[in-house]
Formats: structure tokens, sequence, C-alpha cells
């Protein structure tokens, strides 16, 4: 029963504790990665502070985790002992029950008893409470994962698609998971080749919604037609590769500042430097 008591605790804080472990770990992981960068902007005062604080998250969790483990290891050893005095009493009180042999074997059996019931319960609950992590690795693995990555040679689109640029939406609307309220409903427009078109809303609006649309970040409804071909026939990786984004929060990735420019090394090096100085 008090098993039962402690784990119902124990998995939750357990489960606490590997998140707050995450950005530790990621917090290190980053710094360490652009450290160079860190220095170059005198950030180093900022990177120490957030650490101590993802520090202290996780260092309060786990003291949580080590006190519960340490609060039923003494729970367990205090029945124990109750259980190994009521052995004694019982032998005091009847001494003519029982020969001196018989005594010392009953005593004996009672104290390893005892010690390996205490482990056995320890050693159980820890590994239920391990069990988190599985917990969380198969919670990442049923995740909804995103349409193929490439599509069959008959749907591949031409090495130089797209030509012209002209997008088209048809009857297009777009909802996300978990809700049934389309964020874009019905929509219908063609930009053509060369134009610049400018979207005004409100936030909320559906704005960022629509680039999710056309990176098929979230699957739409309807067609998103790009020179003729529509969009969710082919694979994330031939549509994803000719479209460009400049994003509200820039994100610089792990590497060169050339692999961040040309990811797929397609251009020549005076081909990324014209680009630079335009």
């Amino acid at each position: 029963m008090i098993r039962a008591i402690y784990i119902k605790s124990a998995r939750d804080i357990k489960r606490i504790e590997g998140l707050t472990r995450s950005p530790v770990f990621s917090h290190v992981s980053t710094t360490f990665n652009g450290l160079s960068s860190v220095r170059a902007f005198g950030a180093q005062k900022v990177f120490e502070q957030q650490f101590y604080v993802y520090q202290d998250d996780h260092s309060a969790t786990w003291m949580l985790v080590n006190t519960a483990s340490c609060t039923f290891g003494l729970i367990t050893d205090g029945l124990c002992f109750l259980y190994s005095v009521i052995i004694f009493a019982v032998f005091l009180l009847f001494p003519e029950q029982l020969g001196a042999g018989e005594a010392a074997l009953a005593l004996t059996s009672a104290l390893m008893l005892t010690g390996m019931t205490q482990w056995g319960a320890l050693q159980s609950a820890e590994m239920e409470s391990q069990m988190t992590s599985v917990e969380r690795i198969i919670e990442y693995s049923r995740l909804p994962q995103e349409a193929a990555l490439t599509a069959h040679d008959s749907h591949k689109p031409p090495p130089d698609w797209p030509q012209k640029g002209q997008i088209e939406l048809k009857d297009m609307s777009l909802c996300y998971e978990g809700s049934d309220k389309p964020v874009l409903k019905n929509l219908n427009c063609v930009v053509k080749s060369g134009e610049k078109v400018g979207i005004v809303g409100r936030t909320g609006a559906g704005k960022s919604s629509i680039i999710s649309a056309l990176f098929r970040m979230v699957e739409p409804k309807g067609e998103i037609v790009m020179d003729g071909i529509n969009t969710g026939s082919i694979g994330l990786h031939d549509l994803r590769r000719v479209l460009s984004i400049i994003p509200q929060d820039p994100v610089v990735f792990t590497g060169s500042v050339r692999r961040n420019l040309d990811p797929f090394g397609e251009y020549s090096d005076q081909r990324i430097w014209s680009a630079l100085e335009e």
C-alpha cells in the first residue's frame, strides 16, 4: 500500500524532472556550439544567468526526486524494524516454545527478509519511475508524421520547376490539429509571376497560416497550384527546396555561414558572394 501511494507521486515528479533536464542539456550544447558568437557580442552574462535559471529548475525537481526516494526508504526501514521488534517480542514473551537454535534461525531469517523486502520495494519503485523515459519515447514515436518526403517518379516535378513562380489557391482551407474551426476558409486567388503581394491583417488573422500552407507545415484542404503543379501531389523535399522564407524570428543553424546560405550545396562561392553583395 505504501509503495502504491509513493509511486503515484514519484512518477509525476520523475516526469517533471525529465522535462526540466532537457533545457539544461540543450542550453549547454547551444552555448558551446556558438561560443565564439557569445563572446563576440559580449553575451556571457545573459547565457550564464539563463543557465542558472535552467539549473535551478532542474535542481529543485531533482531534490524532490531524492527526497521522495529517501522518505520511502525511511518508511520501509521503519516497517522492517517494527517487524523485527515484533519477532523479538514474541521470542521474549514465549521463551519456552522455541529453542536457542530455532530462535537464532528465525531471527536471522527475519533480518534477511526485511532487508530483501526493503531492497525489492525500492528497486521496483525506482524501475517504475524510470519508465517515464520510455513513456516520453513512446509519446514522441506516436506524434503525427508529415507526408512523404519524396514522391513517386510519376509525380516528381521537372528539374527546372518552377520556371515562372505563379501561385494559385483553389478553395484552400486550413485547420490546425485539435481544432475544427478553420483558420483559412475557401481562399481563391492568383499571384502572378513577378508580382509583389502584401497581406495585411490583425494578429491571428491567418497571415502566417498561408506560409504554413505553402510549405505544407500543416496539410491544407483544397489545392495550391504552382506553375501548373498541385503542391499536394509532390514530395515535401521537392516542394520546400524551391521555396524561400524570411521568418519573423531569425534562426541560424549549426555549421558555417555558407551552409546556412546554401544548405544543399547547389551554388558556387561566386554566386553566394554576389547574392550577399546585392
